[in-house]
């Protein structure tokens, strides 16, 4: 940004010191500058004709202070040029950067916010995991412990679910799964 500014200095000093030395014309005794056609000239110092060279460099010129010798117009034809490599060239390269980490920002976001989301998804998962494996396990060890009294006929291979069940059916409880009531 720096060098940006230094650049349009540099170039408004240049123009605007080569512009007054040609459109200035002499000097009249009245303390006025006429050009060679006997117009007076705007163009009475280096600061005013700094505003030129800014007007002309930023826009395509207000037309108050229009440049009148073929050297002049040369000069003016020669800053607009100048301020697309000045200007508008780096400020098109400075918001293409500027979007280029913007969106990488935006990227590392959208990676941490579906991170954290997985995370506490994860941890929901393990925490209901957790809760219904103890469950399992409990109704497994009821089943276990109860198995001597159970007076229904077993099958020749019982899953542990067909245990759990009949354990579940001859105690006369609540089902841990919320499906039906014994």
């Amino acid at each position: 940004m720096g060098m940006l500014v230094f650049l349009f200095a540099i170039s408004i000093i240049l123009c605007s010191s080569l512009i007054y030395f040609v459109e200035k014309g002499e000097l009249d005794p009245d303390g006025f500058y006429y050009r060679d056609d006997g117009s007076k000239s705007l163009f009475t110092s280096i600061p005013e004709a700094m505003w030129w060279s800014i007007v002309t460099m930023m826009s395509v010129g207000y037309g108050d202070m229009v440049p009148v010798t073929t050297i002049g117009k040369l000069i003016g034809c020669l800053l607009s040029f100048l301020s697309m490599g000045v200007l508008a060239l780096p400020i098109s390269i400075i918001g293409a950067n500027f979007q280029q980490l913007y969106s990488s920002e935006q990227r590392k976001r959208r990676a941490e916010q579906q991170k954290e989301n997985i995370t506490s998804s994860f941890q929901k998962f393990r925490d209901n995991l957790a809760h219904h494996s103890s469950l399992m396990q409990d109704v497994l060890l009821l089943a276990k412990m109860k198995h001597s009294i159970l007076m229904v006929s077993e099958p020749p291979n019982p899953t542990p679910f067909f245990l759990c069940m009949r354990s579940l059916f001859s105690l006369r409880i609540r089902c841990p799964f919320n499906l039906c009531t014994f």
